[in-house]
């Protein structure tokens, strides 16, 4: 996560297919998801969310990836 650009930057592995990015708050609910623009090897996602804890779940033709990220607006 890139705080001062606002933008979730995922780097993907060259032989894997990301099919989806999700992102959900501490409590499980979907703030965003993106469907569509994964062909690149380094990927920004625009994200506009308050300072707390959220979990980005990433699709790919291998399975699914979840990660925890804490965000901190000054």
């Amino acid at each position: 996560m890139n705080n001062d650009a606002s933008e979730i930057q995922i780097n993907k592995i060259l032989d894997t297919d990301i099919t989806g990015v999700v992102l959900y708050n501490y409590l499980g609910q979907k703030i965003k998801s993106w469907d569509t623009g994964f062909n690149d090897r380094y990927n920004s996602l625009p994200v506009s969310v308050a300072t707390g804890v959220y979990i980005v779940q990433i699709n790919t033709s291998d399975g699914v990836v979840n990660k925890k990220l804490f965000i901190e607006r000054k």
